[in-house]
């Protein structure tokens, strides 16, 4: 009979993710872990797999209540100019507020790496995009209520705008300054005019 974890499951897995996301994948070792979310190798291990299980269910759990969160919420909103005024405002608050300097953690595991990995990469690239659509989506809607102009293209202003969604991911992290970031985010409302 399997022994009764004497710990939260999703709560080692939720701070093996925080650990993932501030030092990447190849610089946290197994006793960072072990230090980090006070469980044993073998605890690890057991339940969750290897580190490269670890962080695959520490990325998808980030993919999850993180980013398919916030965008799905964004999605509800039937006010497309506002809703990307709102995404942009809370991505750069978040990027001045973090003092670790994290960034995105899916747009760090695309650097570091999704081209070496091809599940890491999967998850990557359908949470792209996802983003991407999630872009098209307010841009049709957009001009279903007149707020955005007929000409816009949307399937190539969504891919411009992910472009640029994801250069503000990269930048948050290795420039977190206020007036490059509210540049890249006016840059990012543009696309819409």
């Amino acid at each position: 009979m399997p022994w009764d974890k004497s710990f939260n499951i999703d709560d080692k897995l939720r701070e093996a993710m925080e650990i993932f996301w501030t030092y990447g994948y190849k610089a946290t070792s197994m006793q960072n872990l072990v230090t980090a979310i006070g469980l044993n190798r073998g605890s690890i291990y057991d339940t969750y797999g290897s580190k490269r299980d670890l962080f695959i269910s520490a990325l998808n759990l980030y993919d999850t209540q993180y980013r398919k969160a916030m965008f799905d919420k964004f999605r509800a909103s039937n006010r497309p100019i506002e809703t990307l005024r709102k995404l942009c405002d809370i991505k750069i608050a978040e990027a001045l507020d973090d003092d670790l300097n994290r960034g995105c953690f899916l747009t760090n595991t695309a650097l570091e790496l999704s081209s070496h990995d091809d599940v890491i990469s999967e998850i990557v690239s359908n949470s792209q995009l996802d983003i991407e659509d999630f872009f098209h989506e307010l841009i049709v809607k957009g001009q279903a209520q007149n707020e955005i102009p007929d000409h816009i293209d949307p399937v190539k202003t969504s891919q411009h705008m992910l472009a640029t969604f994801i250069g503000f991911a990269v930048l948050s992290k290795s420039r977190p300054e206020k007036e490059l970031l509210e540049g890249i985010a006016e840059q990012l409302m543009q696309c819409i005019n």
